[in-house]
C-alpha cells in the first residue's frame, strides 16, 4: 500500500492505492487523479520515497485508475 500525492501547479490531492506488480503498476481511485489535467502524477510511498508516475487508465464508472511509476524495482 502507498500514500499517493497528486500534484500539479494548481492543486494537490492525497489518496491511497496498491502496488500490483513489481514493475510499478499501481491501482488507485479515479477520483484522486481524474481532475489533475495531466497524465503525470507524483507518488509517495509509505517509506517516504517519491516517484514520478503516469496515469495509464481512468475508469470513472468503477472509480479505479491505473498508474505506472518509473525507476522502481519491487523485487
Amino acid at each position: 500500500m502507498f500514500s499517493e500525492s497528486v500534484s500539479s501547479s494548481k492543486f494537490e490531492k492525497r489518496g491511497s492505492g496498491f502496488i500490483v506488480s513489481q514493475n510499478g503498476l499501481i491501482v488507485t481511485n479515479a477520483h484522486v487523479i481524474q481532475f489533475s489535467n495531466s497524465a503525470n502524477v507524483e507518488v509517495e510511498l509509505i517509506n517516504g520515497k517519491k516517484y514520478n508516475g503516469t496515469t495509464l487508465v481512468v475508469d470513472s464508472a468503477s472509480d479505479l485508475a491505473l498508474v505506472k511509476i518509473e525507476d522502481v524495482c519491487m523485487t
